[in-house]
């Protein structure tokens, strides 16, 4: 099925165009695939080396917040381990948005068992972030509030909060 020429276009020259036009798209087609495939396949290769993940707020029990005081300390935990895991390990941050953000909230009864949680972490190398109220509504100022673990992965986190109860 040989298509003729535009009229005022030579007959030798035609097909050559056509092929050099098909080959040329065809090149661009596969460039913008492939760029489009290549992020997808990353986070499919840094999934499988992390593997599952998530990240565990800790709260403590005996400073007796408020759940509205709770959320916002909570919020304050996940953005500060959010932006230090940008920093410091952006290849598990991504296997963590890209498995759901998974969180789990877990209480403990002291300041005491917070900095517990916190030596742990850090001698075990999981990403830890801790949290510190201004004082000015419902606790103290200085009170540690809130300890974030992870985001990392299922194995690294439960090693330091797996022990503890849910909120």
């Amino acid at each position: 099925m040989s298509e003729s020429p535009p009229q005022g276009a030579s007959s030798p020259l035609w097909p050559s165009v056509v092929t050099a036009a098909i080959t040329c798209s065809s090149f661009l087609v596969g460039m913008v695939a492939g760029h489009k495939l290549g992020g997808p396949l990353r986070r499919l290769v840094t999934l499988a080396k992390v593997g599952p993940s998530k990240m565990v707020l800790v709260v403590q029990g005996d400073l007796k917040m408020g759940r509205g005081k709770l959320a916002a300390q909570c919020s304050h935990g996940a953005l500060a381990a959010y932006k230090q895991a940008q920093q410091r390990t952006p290849s598990l941050l991504q296997a963590w948005e890209d498995t759901g953000q998974a969180k789990v909230v877990v209480k403990v009864d002291t300041e005491k068992d917070m900095l517990k949680v916190v030596e742990d972490a850090k001698s075990k190398g999981v990403p830890v972030v801790s949290v510190r109220d201004a004082g000015r509504t419902q606790v103290p100022s200085g009170s540690l509030t809130v300890v974030a673990v992870g985001p990392g992965s299922l194995s690294d986190v439960d090693s330091v909060t797996g022990h503890l109860r849910l909120l």
